[in-house]
C-alpha cells in the first residue's frame, strides 16, 4: 500500500477502536514524513486515546508548530494540560481552540472544567452555557452546569439543568444522584428521596447515594432507616469512611454511644476529618470534656480553618464557664459552612467593641433562634450608651416584642429597607465585642415587658383562685437538632398535673400526639388560639406564679420578664447553662433542674413535684 492507503487505513482502524494498530500504522507513516501536521495530530490524539499522555502532549505540540490553525489540536493539548493540573495553561490552549472555532462546543465545555477546578465558578458557569448554546444536547455540559450552579448555590437552577440532562438520558443514576442532593438542599426532602430512590434502582451498587439517602433518612427522625443505608453503604464500599463517620452520627443520635465511637475511631483511621470534630462531640455528651478539648485542639491545629471544630471547641468553653475563650471562638460560627449565607456582610465596617460610637449609628441584627434574640438583646442597652443611634433589626414574629424594651431603638422587621448606619453588629457577637465574663452580664431584668393591654385581658379571662397559677412547656421545635435531647414526652409531665395548682399550657401549636395524650389531663387549660405572639405569650406569663419549661425561647422570655421560672434540662445542657448549677447569671429569678442521668426525665419532674409540694407559696 502507498502512503495515503495506509494513512486511510490507520484511519479506519483508529475510528473502530482498535487504538493499537492505529499508533503503529500513524507510527510508520511518521518516521517517512516527520514533518507531517496531520500524521502528528491523529498519532497524539490515539495517544491521547491511549493514556499515553506525555506522547500524546509531544506529538500534538508539533502538529500545531506545523500548522497552527487546528482548533481540535488545541482543544486536546488543553485537555492533557489540565489532566496534568497546568490548569492556566489548559485555559490558554482552550482559548485558542475557541479563537479559530467559535461555536465548539467541547471546547468551551472543556474550558468550563477548568475554570471550574480553579473555583472560578461564574466562569465555568459561563463556559458550560455556552457549550450548551452550542450544542442544545450536550448531556455532560447539562450535569456539571448543575454541579457549578450547586457550587454557587443556586439550587434551584441547578435542579433545572439536572432535569434538562435527565431529559437526555433517563437512564443514568448520577444525575438522579446530584439532582437528589441540590433538592435535599432545597429542603425539598420527599423529591430528594425519590431522585435517591431512582439512583439506586439505576445503579444499585451505588454506595454514595446509599449514603446520601441514609443522611436524608437522618434527617426525617428516621435512624433505623438510616441505619439500613449506611450499612449497605460500608458492605458495598468496605473502605468508605463517609459512610462510617454517618453511622456513627445515628448511634450518637440513638445515645449508642459505644458504637458511634468505634465508628468515629475507624472512619479516623481511613482519614476521615469530620470523625474527629464528631468524636469530640460524643466526649461532650459523654461528660468526658478534656478529652473532647483535645480533641478540638487536634483537629484546629491540623486544619486551622476549620471552623465547625473552634465553633464547638468555644461552645465547650461557654459550658464549661470559660468565658475568655468561648467568646472569641464562637464568632466562628459567621464561617461555618451552613451558617455562612444567615450572617450578611456589609461594606460599611463591623463593630468590633473597640471603635469610638460616639456620634454614630449602629445596625444591630437579630440571628439564630428566638430564645437567643430575647437572651442577647440586653447588651442593646450598654450599646445604646455608647452610640448616637441603635438599629435592631428583628424577625417580624419579635417586632412587637421588642418594642418592650426601655431604649430609643430604631426597630426594623428584617426584609425591610434598612436606614443609613456607620457600623453593624451581629447580635450574638455583642457579648464578644464587650469581653463579657460571667460577673460582668449585664443585669438590667427585667428588660422585657407584657403589653398593658393584653395584660389586663388575660387578667379578666383567668378565674380569680386560690391556687397558684403555673405556666407550663414541656417540649420545644421538632426542628431543632436537639430536641430529643431537650424536649419531655408528655407522659412525664402527670405526676405534675395530679397536684393542686392551676395549670396553664404555654404553647402556641402542639404536636399532634400531645393534643391527644393531654385530652386526658383536662386539668390542663389549653390557650393555643388565644396564643398568636410572643406578646400574647408575655401577657399570660405576668398573669402566673411560676413558669416550668424545658429550654425553649419561654424560658428566656420568662426570665427576661424577671418571673419565677424553673427550666428543665438534659445531662448535657447547652452551653448558656454551664455544668453543675442550680442558678444561671443570665437570668436572677431562675431555678436549673438537670437530668442526674441522660435521659432520666423522670427523675427531674420527681424533683419539679417534690419542691411543688414542699412550698407553701410561690411569692
Amino acid at each position: 500500500m502507498d502512503c495515503a492507503q495506509n494513512l486511510s487505513f490507520a484511519i479506519s482502524r483508529h475510528q473502530s477502536g482498535d487504538i493499537a494498530t492505529a499508533i503503529r500504522v500513524y507510527t510508520e507513516l511518521l518516521s517517512q514524513d516527520q514533518q507531517n501536521a496531520q500524521i502528528l495530530y491523529l498519532l497524539g490524539t490515539a495517544c491521547f486515546q491511549s493514556g499515553l499522555n506525555d506522547e500524546a502532549l509531544k506529538y500534538l505540540q508539533e502538529s500545531i508548530q506545523l500548522n497552527p490553525n487546528n482548533p481540535y489540536a488545541f482543544n486536546n493539548i488543553g485537555v492533557l494540560l489540565k489532566d496534568c493540573h497546568r490548569l492556566q495553561d489548559s485555559l490558554d490552549s482552550f482559548e485558542k481552540a475557541l479563537r479559530l472555532k467559535p461555536n465548539y462546543s467541547e471546547a468551551y465545555y472543556n474550558q468550563g472544567l477548568s475554570f471550574h477546578a480553579l473555583m472560578r465558578l461564574n466562569q465555568a458557569l459561563q463556559s458550560y452555557n455556552d457549550a450548551i448554546a452550542t450544542q442544545a444536547d450536550y448531556l455532560d455540559a447539562y450535569v456539571n452546569r448543575g454541579n457549578v450552579l450547586q457550587d454557587l448555590g443556586d439550587y434551584v437552577t441547578a435542579c433545572s439543568s439536572y432535569r434538562q440532562a435527565l431529559q437526555l438520558n433517563p437512564h443514568d443514576a448520577e444525575i438522579d444522584y446530584n439532582l437528589a442532593n441540590a433538592l435535599k438542599k432545597l429542603r425539598q426532602y420527599n423529591a430528594a428521596l425519590y431522585h435517591y430512590d431512582q439512583a439506586i434502582f439505576k445503579k444499585t451498587d451505588y454506595a454514595e447515594a446509599y449514603n446520601n439517602r441514609g443522611n436524608l433518612l437522618r434527617d426525617q427522625k428516621k435512624p433505623e432507616a438510616a441505619l439500613k443505608d449506611f450499612n449497605r453503604a460500608i458492605h458495598l464500599k468496605p473502605d468508605f469512611a463517609e459512610a462510617y463517620n454517618n453511622r456513627g452520627n445515628v448511634y450518637k443520635d440513638l445515645l449508642q454511644f459505644d458504637f458511634a465511637l468505634h465508628d468515629y475511631e475507624y472512619a479516623l483511621s481511613l482519614k476521615h476529618t469530620d470523625a474527629l470534630n464528631n468524636r469530640a462531640n460524643l466526649l461532650i455528651q459523654r461528660e468526658n470534656y478534656q478529652d473532647a478539648l483535645s480533641d478540638y485542639a487536634r483537629l484546629i491545629d491540623e486544619s486551622p480553618d476549620y471552623a465547625e471544630a473552634k465553633w464547638n471547641k468555644g461552645l465547650l468553653h461557654l459550658l464549661l464557664g470559660d468565658f475568655s475563650q468561648g467568646w472569641e471562638l464562637y464568632e466562628w460560627r459567621l464561617k461555618k459552612p451552613d451558617t455562612a449565607h444567615s450572617y450578611p456582610q456589609y461594606s460599611l465596617p463591623r463593630w468590633s467593641g473597640t471603635e469610638d460610637l460616639s456620634g454614630k449609628r449602629i445596625l444591630v441584627y437579630a440571628e439564630q433562634g428566638l430564645g437567643d434574640v430575647i437572651q442577647f438583646c440586653r447588651y442593646l442597652f450598654r450599646l445604646a450608651e455608647l452610640a448616637e443611634s441603635v438599629i435592631f433589626e428583628v424577625y417580624p414574629s419579635l417586632r412587637a416584642l421588642m418594642s418592650s424594651l426601655n431604649l430609643p431603638l430604631n426597630l426594623v422587621v428584617k426584609g425591610d429597607e434598612l436606614p443609613e448606619f456607620d457600623f453593624y453588629c451581629p447580635l450574638l457577637s455583642l457579648p464578644y465585642a464587650f469581653d463579657t465574663r460571667i460577673d460582668t452580664i449585664p443585669h438590667c431584668i427585667p428588660y422585657l415587658f407584657a403589653d398593658p393591654v393584653k395584660h389586663r385581658h388575660w387578667q379578666k379571662l383567668l378565674p380569680v383562685g386560690k391556687v397558684s397559677r403555673i405556666g407550663v412547656v414541656w417540649s420545644g421545635s421538632p426542628k431543632n437538632p436537639n430536641d430529643e435531647q431537650r424536649s419531655i414526652p408528655v407522659s412525664c409531665m402527670a405526676p405534675l398535673w395530679a397536684l393542686p395548682l392551676e395549670w396553664h399550657c404555654l404553647h402556641n401549636e402542639m404536636r399532634f400526639e400531645d393534643q391527644l395524650l393531654l385530652d386526658s389531663y383536662p386539668v390542663v387549660k389549653r390557650h393555643m388560639t388565644e396564643l398568636q405572639d410572643l406578646t400574647d405569650t408575655a401577657a399570660l406569663i405576668a398573669c402566673l406564679d411560676l413558669v416550668i419549661t424545658v429550654d425553649t425561647c419561654v424560658a428566656h422570655l420568662a426570665g427576661a420578664m424577671g418571673k419565677k421560672v424553673w427550666i428543665l434540662l438534659p445531662k448535657v445542657p447547652d452551653f448558656r447553662w454551664m455544668l453543675d448549677r442550680e442558678d444561671t447569671p443570665w437570668y436572677g429569678s431562675a431555678v436549673l433542674f438537670r437530668q442526674d442521668q441522660m435521659g432520666d426525665w423522670d427523675g427531674v419532674i420527681k424533683r419539679v413535684a417534690a419542691k411543688l409540694v414542699s412550698l407553701t407559696t410561690l411569692d
